[in-house]
């Protein structure tokens, strides 16, 4: 609405041969980009309402496992699968003021891709159930020692379903705790629900080609230009 008035000033602007008026446009432009990312994000709460992560294992330790699961208040239809990634992220700011510059930066990241069968606990709606393994040799969380540089640990779930794809993401607190390191053969009890390595190339529309040798060797090819966007 604000905007609306480009729509009267920039006409007789143009008409007097002042093409700069053009760049008027960019503050409507910018606005109907914010209205729609509002929608978006109204029609995506109404479907799938609130998310929660409920945890286990709060907080996660390093040589430990995060493990809980993710509540959502509808059924997930998602024919190719949900993904679930976590990610240790550090956070980096430089300068000052209007050359303030933040980056983020992935020290390690693990990921599963699970199948459309998913436990249910309760009717109508969906339970995504968490189960990663956290590595010994990475940092804890950490918000407050250095106002220029913190570390976070993300977990998000993902899935192309019809209407509003599903994108939500948590912070979880990993902490040395003193806690045994998880032992390498522990039972995951997501395995069963983990689509394998094949279908999880089909399900992300992969050009990556794997195939068996006859030395009993699996073989990779990567495409030139394989991911144009």
């Amino acid at each position: 609405a604000v905007s609306s008035f480009v729509w009267f000033i920039v006409p007789a602007e143009l008409a007097k041969g002042r093409r700069a008026a053009w760049v008027a446009f960019l503050f409507p432009a910018v606005g109907l980009l914010m209205l729609f990312g509002a929608i978006r994000a109204t029609l995506t709460w109404r479907k799938f309402g609130q998310a929660r992560f409920r945890s286990k294992s709060l907080p996660g330790t390093p040589g430990g496992v995060l493990e809980g699961h993710i509540e959502l208040n509808s059924r997930l239809a998602a024919a190719d699968g949900l993904r679930l990634q976590l990610r240790c992220v550090c956070r980096e700011s430089s300068g000052s003021g209007k050359n303030r510059r933040t980056t983020d930066h992935t020290l390690w990241e693990d990921e599963k891709l699970l199948g459309p069968n998913l436990p249910e606990h309760r009717p109508y709606c969906t339970t995504i159930p968490v189960f990663i393994r956290l590595p010994p040799d990475q940092p804890e969380s950490d918000h407050d020692d250095d106002p220029q540089r913190n570390l976070a640990w993300r977990l998000r779930a993902s899935a192309k379903v019809a209407g509003p794809d599903l994108d939500v993401e948590f912070e979880v607190p990993v902490f040395k705790t003193g806690v045994p390191a998880l032992p390498a053969n522990a039972p995951d009890p997501t395995a069963k629900y983990q689509l394998p390595l094949d279908q999880m190339r089909l399900a992300g529309h992969s050009r990556i080609q794997v195939a068996d040798t006859y030395t009993g060797a699996r073989e990779f090819i990567f495409p030139a230009a394989r991911n144009l966007s």
